[in-house]
């Protein structure tokens, strides 16, 4: 019984091994392999795809902070340059640099003046608004009145010897006076003159 087991072992034993040659291999699955070749290329384009995505980010940034510098003020002052300070106080003018005022012509004709183209004439000015003549035509009185600044007018009575009276009015314009010297236009008639008085 138990030489015929070890027969029928040796005999399968022996089977097997002649019908192993027969029997191909199964060949490996085709679809695992095409499977993981096709994964490969999708992996290397969504690489390249994000590549290109943060390239453009970067790009998009660096424009943007170019154009931001672009429209920003250049040299732009600091900003205690630009605030505004208390306005500048103008200094009060010295008394040399004050214009000048005109001369009071009013005051300074006061006294007594003489012409030297009409020998001994004199005519002295009074405050009051009266005229004193000496050598001049006799019962002749004159009183004179301020116009403007500088001009006034001067009014003459002259006594006649028949007792009748003769009145004259001229016109005079100061056009210039110091403390020595006056000039005078005279205008009568429609014409002027210049007189030049000293003061005596």
């Amino acid at each position: 019984m138990a030489g015929v087991c070890l027969v029928a072992i040796c005999l399968s034993a022996c089977g097997s091994e002649r019908e192993a040659p027969d029997v191909a291999p199964e060949p490996a699955a085709p679809t695992e392999t095409v499977t993981q070749a096709d994964d490969k290329p999708d992996e290397k384009a969504d690489a390249r795809a994000q590549a290109i995505a943060d390239f453009n980010a970067e790009l998009e940034r660096l424009l943007d902070a170019f154009e931001a510098a672009r429209r920003a003020p250049k040299d732009k002052p600091p900003a205690s340059a630009t605030a505004p300070g208390p306005a500048p106080v103008a200094a009060a003018p010295s008394p040399s640099m004050a214009e000048p005022q005109a001369p009071n012509y009013r005051k300074m004709i006061i006294g007594s003046w003489q012409s030297p183209n009409r020998g001994n004439v004199s005519i002295e000015f009074h405050e009051d608004g009266s005229l004193t003549m000496a050598g001049g035509p006799p019962n002749m009185s004159a009183t004179y009145s301020w116009t403007g600044d500088d001009t006034f007018d001067m009014s003459m009575s002259i006594t006649l010897p028949d007792g009748n009276s003769h009145e004259q009015s001229i016109s005079m314009r100061v056009k210039s006076m110091d403390a020595t010297t006056m000039v005078l236009v005279v205008s009568h008639g429609g014409q002027e003159m210049e007189e030049t008085l000293t003061r005596n």
